[in-house]
């Protein structure tokens, strides 16, 4: 029969292993030393990396409606819509997302973002930015209360301070220099629109005012030619929407009174305002025009929980964490060997 190994005999092999273990405890204890030092080296001398973030809300609608001016509801129709916390917020946030914003801010700045930034070409530029934006910047909502988390990473912290407070400045900037070119392109559309209504109506009044004139020299010629001075056809009436008689007919009212309604007729095609529908288009743009010298103000359009600040202590590399994974390495490493 093949005897069963007892517990006695796990135990003396258990104790054989910590024998040889401690046969060789100048070994592991030198590995283990070995590779707290360079673990503690490396934590030491590696480049530290600072994060400085800020906490952003949409801004209040009292906020809100300062950039939206009570004289854009003075014209039915015009397409101007309000400007919510929320819109803001993310137009903000898109601006701080997008490599082409972030790149035009980089070469706005008055420091250099990256080391020989004036150097580098704009292929190389823009790809140093894509890093940027996929590395060390970084936007996330906050898990447990409604804000949105705007983060930046660099290896000094007062250039990670700066860098994020004047990106946010500077996308908030551009964001408001959009609406008010959204705003300018929808009253310039207005106006456009009303100038050539105007036109169209000034041609069509032009055009049956020259028939008309048209009728009234070919009139007054035959009045001329039979010397009819003056009006022998008694009260002159219209016909058919204000047009017209034929001039076979008003050649009877006279050299003189035809020549009269001929200087008038001459007077009112010069000048179109004795349309309702121009006057009305032409008041409509005195109001496009104020509304296009409003000046939206200018400040923050973000509602700030937290503010960016200098940060105090690097984020990494986590010293603590490698100190002790160095050791436990060091142990293992000279666990094996033996």
């Amino acid at each position: 029969m093949t005897r069963r190994p007892g517990p006695y005999s796990d135990e003396v092999e258990l104790l054989e292993i910590f024998a040889a273990l401690w046969a060789e405890k100048i070994l592991i204890a030198g590995m283990t030393f070995i590779c707290g030092v360079v673990g503690t080296l490396y934590a030491f001398v590696a480049t530290p990396t600072y994060e400085a973030e800020v906490h952003l809300l949409p801004a209040e609608k009292a906020v809100m409606d300062r950039y939206d001016p009570v004289e854009y509801g003075s014209l039915a129709g015009l397409d101007i819509l309000p400007w919510s916390g929320d819109a803001a917020l993310t137009e903000t946030l898109n601006q701080i997302r997008s490599v082409a914003a972030v790149t035009e801010f980089v070469k706005s700045r008055g420091s250099e973002t990256f080391g020989n930034q004036t150097e580098l070409t704009a292929d190389e530029l823009s790809e140093a930015v894509v890093g940027l934006v996929s590395g060390s910047v970084e936007i996330s909502k906050n898990k447990t209360a409604p804000q949105t988390i705007v983060s930046y990473q660099t290896a000094d912290a007062i250039e990670a301070y700066a860098f994020l407070s004047e990106l946010l400045v500077w996308a908030q900037n551009q964001v408001q220099a959009q609406r008010a070119m959204e705003i300018s392109n929808v009253i310039e559309r207005r106006l456009k629109a009303n100038d050539l209504q105007i036109q169209r109506l000034t041609q069509t009044y032009e055009r049956r005012l020259g028939e008309d004139l048209a009728v009234l020299e070919e009139a007054l010629a035959i009045a001329s030619e039979l010397n009819i001075t003056n009006n022998q056809s008694g009260v002159f009436m219209a016909q058919g929407e204000g047009r017209l008689q034929e001039a076979n007919t008003l050649y009877l009212k006279g050299i003189k009174l035809l020549s009269a309604e001929i200087a008038a007729l001459k007077e009112r095609i010069k000048d179109s305002r004795f349309l309702r529908q121009v006057r009305l288009l032409e008041e409509e743009n005195q109001t496009l025009n104020d509304l296009m010298q409003i000046e939206l103000p200018k400040g923050t359009i973000l509602a700030i929980d937290k503010p960016a600040s200098v940060p105090q202590n690097p984020i990494a590399p986590n010293k603590k964490l490698i100190l002790a994974l160095s050791v436990v390495l060091g142990s293992m490493l000279g666990i094996l060997y033996c």
